[in-house]
């Protein structure tokens, strides 16, 4: 017998359209700045009181917000973000994780494996989480210099931090790189052993190289194919305009997939 739990990721101004969706639980965005606006930490929480009780993970701030692991001179900006999640997480009675992006290689800096290394040695807290990163990222094309599978396992134990998976994330990378995605993202799983994978999707009409967090059933990625993937994991929707079709399609990819088992 398998068992998954379903999770839709929300942000404060979604709340009132998200709350009643039959989803088992949420993960939320908390970030000290939200668009270039310096946002408290207490009017994100409020905003997040009506769900308060089913959010499991909080998805700390990210590139936009200036935070990149990986830049020794991000790394106020780094300390800062950390800090406000794990306060966040006080405010939650069922908190399983906090993640957060790794960073880019950005030209013209001091960015390295080593910075991040020693910042999550440094700051490093029980439910920390790092996201698997695109080998592109953003239109800006900033770089992760990690995509192959035995480049992620050495990452994972250089950290010694749980990954979280995103199949997007994976997609951009492997057909950035020529790697077949579903044997790919397969591996991934056996290897790294995720419990929470986020669900998000994508096209084809820009090379496949962004995120567009397309209704599943729109985008390139089909997720019957990565059924057996999902079994007792935390899955994350990452849809755009969420509707009730994602969650259910999302459901039956899960059930079908346990009455086999």
């Amino acid at each position: 017998m398998t068992e998954s739990k379903i999770a839709l990721k929300t942000f404060p101004d979604l709340v009132d359209q998200h709350k009643d969706l039959p989803v088992d639980y949420f993960e939320v965005a908390i970030r000290p700045t939200i668009f270039g606006k310096k946002t408290s930490l207490e009017s994100q929480c409020e905003a997040y009181r009506p769900i308060a009780d089913k959010i499991i993970g909080i998805h700390g701030a990210i590139y936009r917000e200036g935070v990149n692991l990986l830049d020794p001179d991000s790394l106020k900006t780094n300390k800062e973000a950390f800090d406000y999640t794990q306060k966040a997480a006080n405010f939650f009675p069922n908190i399983d994780y906090i993640l957060f992006h790794p960073g880019h290689i950005i030209p013209n800096t001091r960015c390295s494996f080593e910075t991040i290394q020693q910042f999550i040695s440094k700051n490093r807290f029980d439910k920390l989480s790092i996201e698997f990163e695109p080998f592109f990222a953003y239109n800006q094309r900033f770089v992760f210099p990690v995509h192959s599978i035995d480049d992620w396992v050495r990452f994972q134990q250089s950290i010694n931090t749980p990954i979280i998976l995103d199949t997007a994330h994976c997609f951009i990378t492997a057909q950035a790189l020529g790697y077949p995605f579903y044997d790919y993202f397969n591996t991934l799983v056996e290897v790294l052993k995720p419990k929470i994978i986020h669900l998000s999707n994508t096209d084809l009409s820009d090379g496949g190289k962004n995120d567009k967090h397309l209704p599943f059933k729109e985008g390139v990625i089909d997720f019957e194919k990565l059924a057996h993937c999902l079994q007792n994991k935390t899955l994350v929707i990452e849809v755009n305009n969420v509707s009730l079709d994602d969650i259910n399609y999302v459901k039956s990819i899960v059930k079908t997939t346990t009455s086999i088992l």
